[in-house]
């Protein structure tokens, strides 16, 4: 991989749109080189792209990948692709994002972060300290920065910041300085044989570290703690339910705010704000917090922007704020993550109606009996059909596997629906004071945008008529 860009000037993508693609389809248009692209449909990211000097193809055919040295595809492109088919047909050399992403983290000083949940979210808040601590980092994030109202930060190359997707194996790529692994879990049943399969993926990832590297890492996480035990590396663990260097006490929650005093092996450091809701982001922050400490940052100025950062796109996400009603969108579509965004806003002291689109016929079907508990918090579940991401329906499943496991837990109101019938429904039986959270990594997002337009719509025709 060392002379993957010798002598290479145009850079082709192949699925250019996707979240990943497009962030590091940018970043190498700022690194010099000729950037072009391809995807199948027409949309915001492309057209975000274009304006970028990208040059950019509505679908895909051959010609589009004329004179291109390199030839970058996503883990959605299959080898029938005909751009993809003509790369190998011409001898251009093609290589998966992770490759080239992994060319740019292993150069030099970077941060890895990594984990079943939490990943983006602990990037994007990594990223902000940097840039606000005037490191000048260039960061890689799957999802946008609510921020920076992007994927990336162009900076230098003296930092680099990756959000690494564990999901297709791809992590084991990467020897990075730095590492924060968030957790680990089952997840991605189309990829791992069973949790134990996880874990030696995980632990063979950690064995490519020089003894020099940093992984930081959650003691609350049973599953990370067995794996990262024998390894020769600076460890630091962090955690809210079980001894760690670093831990938080005296937790107050304040609507969707919170704080807490921050715990260095016993000692008190100071009070950190944060201004995104949970426990889960409370962990978040303290990974970010212990990397940056042991990097040797000033704690007073790490407490001090943190309070400023505003999170990611669809992680709890406030589409709609006003009094009366509280409107989120949010990325959780495995157990564990619907519980912590619930949890999180039912703090609040608000009754929650959550409308959950699963995600992946596989995930369904292997994490079907631990989706039933993870809808405690809510008062009201939504259940809409599964969003299948791809995925042939080969196991004959739908949304019913799902619902039966929280009817077992005796919620007493869960509700299968039509997505399409979601809007009026949400209109026949909202309450006062109600959040409405829209959760799931498909399409429901566009619901909670169709949604939150017809509320404008609604606001202005009241306002016009009185």
């Amino acid at each position: 991989m060392d002379d993957l860009l010798t002598g290479k000037k145009h850079i082709h993508f192949i699925g250019i749109a996707g979240i990943g693609m497009s962030g590091l389809a940018k970043a190498v248009k700022s690194f010099g080189y000729f950037v072009s692209g391809s995807d199948m449909k027409e949309g915001h990211s492309l057209q975000e792209l274009r304006k970028r000097g990208i040059l950019i193809f509505t679908g895909h055919d051959e010609k589009n990948i004329k004179d291109a040295d390199l030839v970058v595809y996503s883990s959605a492109i299959r080898e029938s692709n005909p751009e993809f088919a003509a790369a190998k047909a011409q001898g251009i050399t093609t290589v998966r994002r992770a490759q080239l992403l992994a060319h740019f983290m292993n150069q030099g000083k970077s941060i890895a972060i990594l984990g079943t949940h939490g990943k983006t979210t602990t990037s994007s808040m990594v990223s902000h300290l940097l840039s606000m601590l005037d490191l000048h980092p260039t960061c890689f994030v799957g999802g946008e920065m609510i921020n920076f109202q992007d994927n990336v930060i162009l900076g230098e190359k003296n930092w680099i910041v990756g959000e690494i997707d564990e999901s297709d194996g791809t992590h084991l790529l990467f020897s990075p300085s730095h590492v924060i692994l968030t957790n680990l879990e089952l997840d991605h049943a189309d990829y791992y044989l069973d949790l134990d399969d996880v874990k030696t993926k995980f632990s063979k990832f950690l064995d490519n570290l020089s003894p020099s590297s940093t992984v930081v890492y959650s003691a609350d996480c049973p599953n990370l703690s067995q794996v990262v035990m024998d390894k020769k590396v600076k460890k630091i663990s962090y955690g809210l339910t079980v001894p760690a260097d670093f831990s938080a006490t005296d937790i107050r929650f304040n609507g969707l705010t919170l704080s807490y005093v921050l715990v260095h092996q016993a000692q008190r450091l100071g009070t950190v704000m944060l201004s995104i809701p949970g426990c889960h982001n409370i962990l978040n922050s303290l990974g970010a917090i212990a990397l940056l400490y042991n990097m040797g940052l000033p704690l007073d100025d790490i407490l001090k922007h943190l309070p400023q950062f505003l999170g990611a796109r669809r992680r709890l996400e406030r589409k709609w704020d006003e009094p009366g009603l509280l409107v989120v969108d949010d990325y959780a579509h495995h157990p564990t993550e619907v519980a912590a965004s619930l949890t999180a806003l039912k703090a609040s002291g608000r009754k929650v109606t959550c409308i959950f689109q699963p995600h992946r016929y596989s995930r369904a079907a292997s994490l079907a009996k631990t989706f039933g508990p993870s809808f405690a918090s809510a008062d009201r579940v939504l259940l809409t059909e599964i969003y299948g991401a791809g995925e042939t329906n080969t196991m004959g499943v739908d949304s019913s596997i799902i619902y039966n496991a929280v009817t077992d837990t005796g919620h007493p109101d869960i509700h299968r629906i039509a997505k399409e019938e979601v809007i009026d429904y949400l209109f026949k039986h909202l309450e006062p004071n109600d959040i409405v959270a829209f959760l799931g990594a498909g399409d429901i997002t566009e619901v909670a945008d169709r949604f939150v337009e017809s509320l404008k719509a609604r606001n202005a025709a009241f306002k016009k008529a009185g």
